[in-house]
């Protein structure tokens, strides 16, 4: 058995100067691009052949730096970390020892003990923020043990830190030239009954203890504030539903008014906002992209699925699709006339070749069929013309920006009279529903 390493040194680093490097732009190495950018780094992200398009992304973190190219030298100028997560080990070897020779610090995902730094799993208790370490040995176990620091720590611990932190603050006014009696006072506090108080929210008696230990004075009203506050409003769950305007062929496309019926539906349990999309093949991106990362940031919604609707020549069912391929081919121009490539051409050429819908289509189509809802059915091809185009852009950004929510495209029929616009809303409607339930009635902790 191999001697046991040290164990690691947990610091808490202030990162808003930090100049990190991360060399590899797979899922690993963006999880940790965002985890120094969340803590106010300024990030170098480079990658050859990206897995996400580093115009989008870029544009979400205004400290990241995203270079499309092979890692170079000069990239560690100026770096005080430098984080390796390509599937080539011997680059990473290279840059591990280029950055040490450099005196930078280094973390390896590829192998945690040739770097410098573990990177740590993290439990988030409001101002708790609690680091778990195996020095590289077990890092599933150390995720295991953060969801079990999660879901086993209450609430009244990160209140008996916020609370803490106001005595603290209290006592060094009251006492500025005694340290020590400041020390004594706090250690008494924190080793009191007040955590179960707290839980309990007897006010009365947590006031009287903070005097028996500290000899500050409190009372019920202030301390309520300052352990609970006013809850922020309750914000309603809100989709995006888009439809697209006329093309070559079809003088009047129904889609729009299908997302806008679908709309009123839900408007009981969801704010739903529709769009209605140029059939272009940049064009529609670029109206639905604007429009999603607007609602993405906006603090005053809950964006929990987006889902455009497009028609599809040939059917008599409302097709749910499964995946969207970055692919698109000529043969019908789009509404500005162009053509795509008749062999046909990447939609993003460094793109992964499929990316599934963010819904259980088979399940929903089920559903559907139990409620009476029979003209509806699963698809496993969107095509390559612009619904297709629309579909796997949208993936594309939701894996980029980490959206947690639900997102998938509907065909409805290219004849509105195959299927009333009413049913096919009353059908897609009681998907969507279903599809989004989970904001409505998220799993207990």
């Amino acid at each position: 058995m191999s001697q046991p390493t040290a164990p690691p040194l947990l610091l808490g680093l202030k990162a808003n100067t930090l100049r990190a490097l991360v060399v590899g732009a797979g899922p690993v190495g963006r999880r940790r691009a965002l985890s120094l950018l969340g803590a106010g780094a300024n990030v170098t992200l480079v990658d050859p052949n990206p897995s996400a398009d580093p115009q989008t992304w870029a544009a979400q973190h205004p400290k990241l730096t995203w270079q499309r190219r092979p890692f170079d030298p000069s990239d560690l100028d100026g770096v005080h970390l430098a984080l390796t997560c390509t599937d080539d080990h011997d680059l990473n070897d290279h840059i591990l020892a280029m950055a040490r020779a450099r005196k930078i610090w280094t973390n390896a995902a590829h192998n945690q003990h040739k770097g410098d730094l573990h990177w740590l799993a993290s439990a988030q208790l409001g101002t708790l923020t609690l680091g778990i370490s195996s020095a590289g040995a077990a890092p599933g176990l150390t995720k295991t043990l953060r969801t079990h620091l999660n879901q086993s720590l209450g609430p009244q611990w990160p209140a008996m830190a916020h609370l803490t932190g106001h005595l603290r603050q209290m006592l060094t006014k009251a006492h500025p030239q005694a340290p020590q009696e400041r020390i004594a006072k706090l250690r008494r506090w924190q080793t009191s009954d007040a955590l179960r108080l707290i839980a309990a929210r007897d006010l009365p008696a947590l006031c009287a203890l903070i005097h028996d230990t500290t000899g500050l004075k409190q009372d019920p009203a202030s301390l309520a504030n300052i352990l609970y506050p006013a809850a922020p409003p309750k914000i309603r769950p809100t989709l995006l539903l888009s439809g697209f305007g006329p093309f070559p062929g079809v003088s009047v496309n129904p889609s729009p008014g299908v997302a806008r019926a679908v709309a009123a539906l839900l408007s009981d349990a969801f704010d739903v906002q529709v769009i209605e999309l140029p059939t272009h093949f940049e064009g529609a991106w670029k109206t639905l992209h604007h429009t999603l990362n607007a609602m993405h940031a906006d603090p005053k919604r809950h964006l929990v699925g987006v889902f455009p609707f497009g028609v599809a020549s040939g059917s008599k069912n409302i097709r749910l699709e499964r995946m969207a391929i970055n692919h698109r081919r000529g043969g019908r121009p789009d509404a500005s006339g162009r053509c795509a490539r008749p062999n046909g051409e990447p939609i993003i050429p460094s793109g992964p070749d499929g990316l599934m819908g963010r819904w259980s289509v088979d399940a929903l189509v089920a559903h559907a069929h139990r409620l009476g809802h029979t003209r509806v059915e699963v698809s496993n091809s969107a095509g390559t013309y612009v619904c297709n185009e629309i579909f796997y852009r949208l993936m594309v950004w939701s894996n980029e920006v980490g959206f947690d929510g639900n997102a998938g495209f509907v065909h409805i029929p290219m004849v509105p009279e195959s299927l009333a616009n009413q049913e096919a809303a009353d059908t897609i409607a009681a998907v969507l529903r279903q599809c989004s339930h989970a904001a409505l009635n998220p799993a207990p902790h």
